[in-house]
């Protein structure tokens, strides 16, 4: 998911088109230096920027797109064994450059910590993205009416899991779940980017004072609940961001940028892999684990509060969180889930056709309601009870 800035750049228009096969194999014969041959393609679920999920070809392409570029010889015939799987994200044009290499710069310094995720694919110019342009005519000579607007584009080795949204998640799997974004984070705190800390994206928390101007596109009923929700959360932020710890976080580990798979012989998930970097930033610590709690708190049902505490207690186990962040997170965890709501409102109405836009959102409304209804001693007397039984109580 790309960057969604206060810009005006961010409006659906600038969204990249879909693209056809054809004009895929063209992208990517661009970015590579020759041929590529595509056996499967599909697109995969986004908010505003185009993934594609492609699969080559190798009888017809004739090797990995890395091959001809990596300089290890031994790596070269160890991806030979690799099943040629990728992911094409191309980002809308508002973004910026320098923001999006950032990013990929963040990507690729995780990986270098050991920390298992998507490889960059290096281009042929050695470089890891390109500006590009949807070719204007399919596979039969056909003109397609296309903007001649660029975007950025680049390549990701495909990982294989089911999203954690597809499976009914276990405590235990979501204390598993805050141990790996806690080691994401630990592994991220030597890496320091300027460009990240010049992101203004509406999606940050550190803006949500910019999102009072996007109740109007909610329904006229709800609007005294937001403005009241919207000023109480308004307040926590004034009043605290500057005593918070900042960081460069993922920002967005959500229940469909987690994998699993099912492990037979413990009947229980393993977690794969934590996917799509394209909204990393460097933000308060602490919003990384209430932006996540708010996200995977989607795929459960009833009372959040027990799931909510499994997940702090596997992230504080590994990076720990002190008082101030800790008393906050009740309160991060309903901003994120009021903007979610204004802006799907907001963008709903610049792409009506977009599903994945109102994703969980009768679920999001609920626990809104839920965390802005009960009383904060009630939550924190669960959260600290289940945290000791860790030995891990904030």
């Amino acid at each position: 998911m790309a960057d969604r800035s206060l810009s005006s750049s961010s409006l659906t228009r600038d969204r990249p088109p879909l693209l056809s096969k054809f004009q895929l194999q063209e992208i990517l014969k661009e970015m590579v230096g020759k041929d590529v041959h595509v056996k499967e393609f599909r697109e995969l679920p986004s908010y505003q920027d185009r993934n594609y999920y492609f699969r080559l070809d190798l009888d017809k392409t004739g090797s990995h797109i890395e091959s001809p570029i990596l300089p290890s010889s031994d790596y070269q015939d160890e991806i030979k064994t690799i099943n040629p799987q990728y992911v094409l994200k191309i980002l809308r044009s508002g973004e910026s450059k320098k923001l999006a290499l950032g990013r990929l710069d963040a990507l690729l310094y995780l990986g270098k910590t050991g920390f298992e995720c998507s490889r960059v694919i290096p281009l042929r110019n050695q470089e890891f993205y390109k500006m590009v342009a949807p070719p204007k005519q399919d596979g039969n000579n056909q003109e397609i009416q296309h903007e001649t607007t660029e975007y950025i584009a680049y390549i990701l080795s495909y990982i294989d899991g089911s999203m954690i949204s597809t499976i009914k998640p276990t405590y235990d799997l979501f204390y598993r779940v805050g141990k790996l974004v806690g080691k994401i984070d630990s592994n991220w705190q030597g890496y320091h980017a300027e460009v990240l800390k010049g992101n203004n994206s509406i999606w940050s928390l550190r803006n949500f004072h910019e999102l009072r101007s996007c109740i109007k596109y909610c329904k006229e009923e709800d609007w005294s609940f937001l403005e009241t929700t919207f000023h109480t959360i308004s307040k926590y932020f004034k009043e605290n961001v500057k005593n918070l710890r900042q960081s460069t976080i993922h920002s967005d580990i959500n229940q469909s940028n987690i994998l699993v798979q099912h492990n037979q012989e413990k009947n229980d998930y393993d977690i794969t892999a934590i996917i799509d970097y394209g909204d990393i930033d460097y933000d308060c610590l602490i919003f990384e684990l209430g932006i996540t709690i708010a996200y995977l708190l989607l795929v459960t049902e009833g009372n959040p509060v027990k799931p909510a505490a499994y997940l702090i207690a596997g992230y504080h186990s590994v990076l720990p969180i002190n008082e101030t962040e800790y008393k906050g997170l009740h309160t991060i965890i309903a901003a994120r889930y009021f903007q979610s709501i204004v802006l799907a409102n907001r963008q709903r109405a610049q792409d009506p056709d977009n599903d994945y836009i109102m994703s969980k959102y009768n679920r999001k409304w609920e626990l809104l309601r839920f965390f802005t209804s009960t009383s904060q001693e009630e939550i924190y007397k669960i959260w600290d009870q289940i945290s000791w039984n860790y030995n891990q109580k904030p």
